[in-house]
């Protein structure tokens, strides 16, 4: 059987041209981005990155993709040292336009530091302070990473 030629310009077009467009599909953006808490409000971190020893700090993940509604976001949350100090894991949640999800890093004194506070606000946190970097995984892909410092 002989194939026509305008059929045969068909087959290798398509060919060459689907798998190209199935891998830019299948890559999902993600909008990452650090915040903390003031006065029970959640407000945007400053651009500088920067927070107290007595922050709550949050990571917000967030995708349009519908790649992220049954995925895992994983934190890995490393200190100035080199030190993974918490690696979080939480599912995605379906929102506006979205899903998102979220983690979160509270820096706690160690016994007997408190009452040193009042004399000297880093007391204990010396371990703490300077910069540290979040890793952001999604379903077992690293998505990105995000650097912030802690002053106290």
């Amino acid at each position: 059987m002989k194939i026509p030629q305008t059929m045969l310009g068909l087959f290798v077009i398509g060919t060459l041209v689907t798998p190209f467009a199935a891998s830019v599909a299948a890559t999902p953006s993600y909008n990452v981005y650090l915040t903390t808490q003031s006065n029970g409000e959640i407000e945007p971190a400053r651009k500088d990155r920067k927070f107290d020893c007595s922050d709550v700090i949050y990571l917000f993940v967030e995708s349009a993709s519908t790649d992220a509604a049954s995925g895992e976001l994983k934190a890995i949350w490393t200190d100035p040292a080199g030190k993974d100090r918490v690696t979080a894991r939480r599912e995605f949640q379906r929102g506006d336009g979205g899903y998102w999800s979220w983690s979160g890093l509270q820096l706690n004194r160690p016994a007997g530091a408190s009452l040193m506070q009042f004399v000297d606000p880093a007391a204990g946190m010396s371990a703490f302070i300077g910069e540290w970097k979040v890793q952001i995984v999604v379903n077992d892909r690293n998505v990105s990473s995000l650097t912030f410092n802690v002053l106290c």
